[in-house]
């Protein structure tokens, strides 16, 4: 798990109200205990249930241990900021998919065949796009 997952998760675990936050979707982890923390967090909130790091443990089915870790060192913010590591979830997962296309193309790099970017092209223009409205949000 990578320190913005990580941060992220702390975050939902503390503050269950960002659940709704507009843009945060399971396919933004890129781990698989993240997405199963993630989905305990959104399951045990929709029950209207008051959590803590044991019930999500049992529901995510890992250690106690392993959520303590992940809240460990990370505070309260306000609503506004976490828009800010939602994107940051966002850009990882956009880097994470360019390399995986760019491992696919490997191969045929190796044997001198002519090499397909269409999807590398399309993960770029995806990563323009939020870079895009990046500026445009700070500049307003």
């Amino acid at each position: 798990m990578d320190n913005i997952e990580k941060t992220v998760l702390a975050l939902l675990i503390q503050q269950p109200e960002l659940l709704d936050f507009e843009g945060l979707r399971i396919n933004l982890f890129s781990f698989e205990k993240s997405r199963r923390i993630f989905k305990a967090i959104q399951k045990l909130a929709i029950n209207g249930s008051k959590f803590d790091e044991v019930l999500i443990s049992k529901e995510a089915g890992t250690e106690v241990n392993e959520i303590l870790e992940i809240t460990e060192g990370v505070h309260r913010i306000p609503v506004e900021n976490f828009k800010d590591h939602i994107k940051k979830l966002r850009e990882a997962v956009h880097h994470k998919n360019l390399f995986k296309e760019l491992e696919k193309q490997k191969p045929f790099f190796i044997k001198g065949m002519p090499l397909d970017f269409t999807k590398c092209i399309e993960i770029m223009d995806e990563l323009k796009k939020d870079e895009t409205k990046k500026r445009k949000n700070m500049s307003s």
